[in-house]
């Protein structure tokens, strides 16, 4: 009775075969190609992120320098011209 109830407890083991190694070790070299292209675009996205904050502060720069050479301009049309000075006071 005792030999019985062991058997039943003891799981019965699938046998594997050289078709499943080659399967398993096929997925596994799989998963470690996928994990190294996930690497190699996580460090371009890095990239990407550091040359749109780079770009974005030379746009702000610019902006700032585009509307300081506006009031310069502007500045100069109104001493060019006193009559456009004298209707805007």
């Amino acid at each position: 009775m005792e030999q019985q109830q062991a058997q039943k407890v003891v799981p019965t083991l699938k046998q594997v075969d050289l078709e499943d190694v080659i399967e398993f070790l096929k997925s596994m070299k799989e998963s470690q190609s996928n994990k190294d292209e996930t690497d190699v675009l996580k460090q371009e996205n890095e990239k990407l992120k550091e040359q749109l904050l780079k770009i974005e502060n030379e746009k702000k720069v610019i902006t700032q320098d585009y509307r300081s050479l506006l009031e310069i301009m502007d500045r100069a049309r109104k001493l060019a011209n006193p009559s456009i000075l004298e209707k805007s006071i």
